[in-house]
C-alpha cells in the first residue's frame, strides 16, 4: 500500500517537470517566433524606406 502510494507521487513529480519542461519549451519557441516575426517586420519597413527613395 504504502510503496503503491510512492510510485505514484513519483511518477506524479516524473509527469510534472516533463509538463514544466514541455511548458517552458513551448515559451521559448513562442518568443524565438515573436522575434523572427519582428525581425521580418523590420526588414520590410526597411525595404519599404527603400522604395519611397
Amino acid at each position: 500500500e504504502e510503496r503503491e502510494k510512492a510510485e505514484e507521487i513519483e511518477r506524479e513529480k516524473k509527469e510534472k517537470i516533463k509538463s514544466e519542461k514541455e511548458r517552458k519549451k513551448a515559451e521559448e519557441d513562442l518568443l524565438k517566433m515573436d522575434e523572427a516575426e519582428k525581425k521580418k517586420s523590420k526588414d520590410n519597413k526597411d525595404k519599404g524606406k527603400g522604395k519611397k527613395k
